[in-house]
């Protein structure tokens, strides 16, 4: 027999609980604010386990709206040279799981391959452009300001 949990039993979950002393009203916020302590402590307890800091589960992703096509242009790029970037690779073509290869190459995929060619005008611009970029990126590094 299944038992159907009434308001009244949230309500005695919640004494039961170090709820009542928060503003937390709905089952959901109830059910949300132990889960979300539930994470917490979890991540702490493998964070103190493992010696390491920081999140273990993945944070809500931005949007960001493309108004341009010059930005638009700019993203692809830095999709394909972001794990450069933070220095997991020396190159992002390189990268095993980066679409960059597959998208030069002729072999049938999922990927908006011809979108993204004909994006870029064809396969030698694309190829052009990222490393253009891949070079600009590296000589800003290099940089050194006069005060």
């Amino acid at each position: 027999m299944i038992r159907v949990h009434s308001i009244q039993d949230l309500t005695t979950f919640e004494k039961l609980s170090n709820l009542h002393s928060s503003n937390l009203k709905t089952p959901h916020e109830i059910v949300s604010h132990q889960f979300r302590k539930f994470f917490q402590s979890y991540a702490m307890a493998f964070n103190k386990q493992q010696q390491r800091k920081g999140t273990l589960f993945q944070t809500p992703f931005k949007r960001v709206w493309v108004n341009s096509d010059e930005y638009f242009t700019q993203l692809v790029y830095y999709i394909h040279a972001n794990p450069q970037q933070h220095g997991l690779i020396d190159d992002f073509k390189e990268w095993k799981w980066s679409s960059y290869n597959r998208i030069i190459i002729d072999k049938p995929s999922k990927l908006k391959k011809k979108e993204v060619i004909e994006w870029f005008g064809d396969k030698a611009y694309f190829a052009a452009y990222h490393q253009l970029i891949k070079n600009i990126k590296v000589d800003e590094k290099l940089v050194i300001e006069d005060y």
